[in-house]
């Protein structure tokens, strides 16, 4: 804590043991002045004993020549002894009393000096601990601002933020400024956390604009991060042109900085170019901009940007694919691999281990799978120890990847054994991303198992999926969940387990009933499609009705395309089933209802669709109405299906045929117009009885049609059938 001077008491008692040492030296002088006083009295004590001896000496020589000469000279000498006693202890004493006040006077004049010196000295120290408490004090207030802004306390932290400007605002002080600038900045990320992004970009611009013309370091480097975050906002903003404005305004600002933190930013900003002009599809301009950020920092040793460098390249590796030039993205790839291929900085070992993934994937979409699968190799085999997060997910998306590619090389064993690998190493992370790579690899490896026919292991596999995830709350992971469950059904149906198989929908469908997401939505409707089908099979079809009734009802109002398409698969297989059970008008009118509903829509699935249904109907009104209302289904059917769907035209083309609009050359040819290889499999069990009330040969004719479509596909043998029947 401080006094009252400013000064913390370390600093206080660190001056009282100066200024102690100084009081010592001063009692080390006072005492050597006190020993040479009694020196100088001893040596006058000995000068008196000396002068006694040589008297007596000289009396008893001189004995001889009297007394009385004796006793004079006796006294005499002793006056004058005592005389020269006297003397020159008075000029002993005169001598001592000029040494000792030119001494006092000397000291007292250095202590005062030193004691000058020592207080100027303490006090610019007192000041500087004065000035960096005070900038402290505003620092903490400033970060403690940030720390509630996280906590949402937006209000408390704007406040206190504010508190600090107003109290500074107003200063010239360096110092002061410094803290201004960093208010302001720091304001701006307060901003962003609350999502107010455009107050965000003005406190940015409060910044740039009252510290543009400052030569300070530390104020520069917050004005080129607030340009920064500026440019980064506007993108989130999708104004994109704005953000290269931004960005390339502060390129051209501080162009000629010699600062290494402020090289650092430009290379930042450089970076974040080239991702606002792929986001704008400008891909041929973001490789130049990262091209000229390779070419300006090429020689720079500073780690910083060494490791935006890799990340530059990475990024141009990418944009390369984007530009369909994979070739080039590959070379990016083998140069950044082999620029840093010795270093042991983790930032740096990130962007490789994302290098060499990228090249994996590149290698894989050119068909080189062999090539891909040596790459992906050589990742896990770099990294298998690694425990730093960001190269943990690319081991884990290069397993994934892996096995992928053994899959599509047909190596289904070894495919397994990756992600068996995948699934040991991974199980246990915290990580969503990694986690919906185990659960996929899980999923792939219940698939290779079901080529492999080995069905039991493909379901222990879903179930151990839905086991290790069941509480998992994040949606892409309940999506998988609700894929494995779909794949576990449809392997239990396989297996000949069709009860199994139903109540494992009605699991997905109980799981997930309250769901809103659109993935889970899909597997919802389509566990209610493969329910509504597995008890068609099983000839439940009231029971399949009330299923496709409840899917009906269910996503009645969702215009998602997915949903969509199979809601119209819905309708087709509802009035499919109403006609098994010949309820033929209420057929008719789900049909109907497909038409109206999805006519217009342009979708490729959703028109193939409606044109079965029109198909489906035809059938259906030659069954239960007048000839004249099945010719007009069939021309309007016709009349949609001419710009091909060839298949469907020939089914027509039979309808037509019956109620005598067509000849057996013009069915015929519509089935030899049906492309080599595309085959429809049709039923006609709706007007089986109606086929065989026609007469001959047209009764024969439309059954070796029949034939055709239900049975065999083959041209040829329906031309020889066609050729035995007798015509009338």
């Amino acid at each position: 804590m401080l006094d009252a001077t400013g000064a913390t008491k370390e600093q206080i008692q660190e001056l009282k043991e100066r200024i102690g040492k100084i009081e010592v030296r001063l009692e080390e002088s006072q005492k050597y002045t006190e020993d040479k006083l009694i020196d100088q009295s001893a040596r006058i004590g000995d000068i008196a004993e000396s002068n006694t001896f040589s008297i007596t000496l000289f009396a008893v020589i001189a004995g001889v020549l009297g007394t009385l000469i004796a006793v004079i000279t006796i006294i005499n000498s002793w006056k004058a002894n005592r005389e020269a006693v006297a003397n020159a202890e008075k000029a002993a004493s005169e001598k001592l009393d000029t040494w000792t006040k030119e001494k006092e006077t000397d000291l007292t004049e250095k202590f005062n000096q030193k004691l000058a010196e020592l207080s100027e000295r303490h006090e610019k120290e007192f000041q500087i601990i004065r000035d960096n408490a005070e900038e402290q004090a505003f620092d903490n207030d400033i970060n403690e601002a940030y720390v509630l802004a996280g906590k949402d306390r937006i209000d408390d932290a704007m406040s206190r933020i504010n508190n600090v400007m107003r109290r500074v605002e107003n200063s010239d002080l360096s110092k002061h400024q410094r803290v201004h600038a960093k208010a302001l900045y720091y304001k701006g990320l307060i901003y962003y956390v609350d999502n107010q992004f455009e107050n965000e970009i003005k406190a940015y611009d409060d910044l740039v604009n009252r510290f543009k013309d400052t030569q300070k370091p530390d104020i520069q480097g917050l004005v080129v991060r607030a340009l920064i975050n500026k440019g980064a906002t506007l993108g989130q903003l999708n104004r994109l042109d704005e953000a290269v404005i931004i960005i390339d305004s502060l390129l051209e600002r501080f162009k000629d900085s010699a600062e290494a933190d402020i090289q650092v930013l430009l290379a930042n900003a450089l970076i974040n170019k080239g991702v606002m002009l792929e986001k704008l599809n400008r891909l041929d301009e973001a490789v130049i901009i990262i091209d000229s950020l390779l070419k300006r920092f090429k020689d720079s040793t500073e780690m910083d940007i060494q490791v935006l460098l890799a990340n530059a390249l990475v990024n141009k590796g990418a944009i390369l694919g984007k530009l369909g030039r994979p070739d080039e993205e590959v070379a990016v790839y083998d140069y950044l691999l082999e620029k840093f291929k010795g270093s042991k900085e983790l930032e740096l070992q990130e962007q490789v281990a994302k290098a060499l993934y990228n090249k994996g994937s590149t290698l894989s979409q050119l068909h080189c799978l062999e090539e891909a699968v040596e790459v992906y190799s050589a990742l896990l085999e770099r990294f298998k120890d690694s425990a730093e997060a960001v190269i943990q997910e690319q081991v884990a998306k290069a397993l994934m990847n892996k096995g992928v590619v053994l899959g599509q090389l047909n190596c289904l064993e070894e495919a397994i054994e990756v992600y068996s690998k995948l699934f040991e190493r991974f199980m246990g992370s915290d990580e969503v991303t990694t986690q919906e790579h185990v659960a996929k690899a899980l999923i792939n490896k219940g698939v290779m198992l079901g080529k492999l026919n080995r069905s039991e292991e493909a379901v222990a596999v879903y179930d151990l999926l839905f086991e290790g995830f069941k509480d998992c709350r994040e949606i892409a992971l309940q999506v998988l969940i609700a894929q494995a469950l779909i794949n576990k059904g449809v392997r239990l149906g396989q297996m000949n387990c069709p009860e199994d198989e139903i109540l494992v929908y009605d699991k997905l469908l109980e799981r997930f009933k309250e769901s809103d997401d659109l993935g889970l939505q899909a597997l919802a409707t389509t566990a209610l499609m493969n329910k509504g089908v597995k008890l068609k099979q099983l000839n439940r079809l009231e029971e399949a009705i009330v299923v496709y009734d409840s899917l009906l009802d269910r996503f009645k109002n969702s215009d998602a395309a997915a949903i969509q398409e199979l809601i119209a698969t819905v309708f087709i297989d509802k009035g499919f089933t109403l006609g098994k059970l010949n309820r033929f008008k209420e057929a008719i009118a789900m049909y109907d209802a497909l038409l109206e509903r999805f006519k217009d829509n342009e979708e490729a699935v959703i028109q193939r669709q409606v044109v079965t249904a029109l198909c489906n109907k035809a059938e259906l009104v030659i069954a239960v109405n007048s000839k004249e209302q099945a010719t007009k289904a069939i021309q309007e059917a016709i009349i949609f299906t001419k710009g091909g769907y060839k298949l469907h035209r020939a089914i027509l083309e039979i309808l037509n045929f019956m109620v005598e609009e067509s000849t057996v050359g013009d069915v015929f040819r519509s089935i030899e117009n049906i492309p080599e290889g595309e085959v429809l499999v049709w039923g006609f069990d709706d007007i089986r009885s109606l086929i065989e009330k026609l007469e001959s040969p047209q009764k024969e004719q439309v059954e070796a049609f029949v034939r055709f479509f239900e049975d065999h596909h083959d041209k040829v043998k329906l031309k020889e059938e066609l050729d035995q029947i007798p015509h009338i």
